[in-house]
C-alpha cells in the first residue's frame, strides 16, 4: 500500500522539527528515506544538497540517525560488537564518562574503572548514590567533566540523556529535576564550544518528566536555558566527586 504521499518539507538549518501522527501514518517511513535507508519510489530529496540513494557514503559524514528500533549490523556477530566495545577500554582515543546511580550495575561502574594501559583514564565514572542533586553533577562538571573534556579536546561528544535520573523516575532514585537538565547541558556546552555534540533520548520512565527533561535539554542546545522546575540542591554524592577527583589525579590534573 502507499505510505506517503504529498509530503512537501524544508528544514533550514538551525531548525528543530518533529514529525507527529499516528502509527502506520508513515512517519518513521519519512526518516528512513531522509536517511537513506529505504528507497522512495516517487519524488525528490535532498540533505545538504546530497541525494541519499544516490550519495549514501557521503551522507554519513553528514547525518547521525537514532532508529526507534536497533539491532546489530546485519554482519556483526555478537562477539564482534562485545569485542567493538570492550576495545574502547583499552583505546586513548575514546574518552567515556558515567554519571550513573550506585549500585544499580554491580560490576561494573566503580571509580576504579578508569580503562587500561595507555587508555587509563579515559574512562570515568561516576557513580552517585541514591538522592544525589543537581548541585552535584554541576560540581562532577566543574572538577571532572571539564578538565577531562579540556585536556581531551573531542572533535565529537555523544550525550546520552537519562531522563530517570529525574526525582519523579519511577524506577531509580535520583534528586535531579528538568531544571537541572537545562543547568548541566549548558554548563557542558560551554566546556566544548568546538565540538559537534550529539544527544540521544535515553532511559525515563515519568512522560511527564521527560517531556519537560527534554525541552529543558532543547533549551540549552538553543542557547537560552529554560528551567520548568527549579535546580535541585542539597542531597548526598559530594564526597563521590572527590574519590573521582583522586582516581584520576593525573589526568584531571
Amino acid at each position: 500500500r502507499q505510505v506517503l504521499r504529498g509530503v512537501d518539507l524544508d528544514v533550514e538549518a538551525g531548525q528543530i522539527v518533529g514529525i507527529l501522527g499516528p502509527n502506520g501514518a508513515g512517519k518513521t517511513t519519512a526518516v528512513e528515506c531522509i536517511g537513506g535507508l529505504r528507497r522512495p519510489d516517487a519524488g525528490t530529496i535532498r540533505v545538504a544538497g546530497l541525494d541519499p540513494t544516490q550519495d549514501p557514503h557521503e551522507l554519513r559524514e553528514l547525518l547521525g540517525m537514532q532508529l526507534q528500533e536497533c539491532r546489530l549490523p546485519k554482519k556483526m556477530t555478537a562477539r564482534e560488537a562485545l569485542d567493538l566495545y570492550r576495545s574502547f577500554y583499552a583505546d586513548p582515543r575514546v574518552l567515556f564518562v558515567s554519571m550513573h546511580q550506585w549500585p544499580f550495575y554491580p560490576g561494573s561502574g566503580a571509580v576504579d574503572d578508569i580503562g587500561t594501559g595507555d587508555a587509563r583514564g579515559t574512562t570515568i565514572n561516576v557513580p552517585m548514590p541514591a538522592g544525589t542533586t543537581g548541585d552535584v553533577y554541576r560540581d562532577a562538571i566543574d572538577r571532572v567533566v571539564g578538565p577531562a573534556l579540556a585536556r581531551f579536546a573531542p572533535t565529537w561528544v555523544l550525550v546520552s540523556m537519562g531522563y530517570d535520573a529525574h526525582r519523579d523516575d519511577p524506577l531509580t532514585a535520583l534528586g535531579l529535576t528538568s531544571g537541572d537538565y537545562a543547568v548541566l547541558v549548558a554548563a557542558l556546552l560551554e566546556v566544548v564550544p568546538d565540538a559537534k555534540v550529539i544527544a540521544l533520548l535515553e532511559g525515563g520512565y515519568d512522560l511527564d518528566a521527560v517531556r519537560r527533561g527534554v525541552h529543558a535539554t532543547l533549551t540549552a542546545f538553543e542557547g537560552a536555558p529554560v528551567l520548568p522546575e527549579p535546580a535541585s540542591r542539597g542531597g548526598r554524592g559530594g564526597d563521590v566527586i572527590d574519590a573521582v577527583v583522586r582516581a584520576h589525579r593525573g589526568v584531571l590534573g
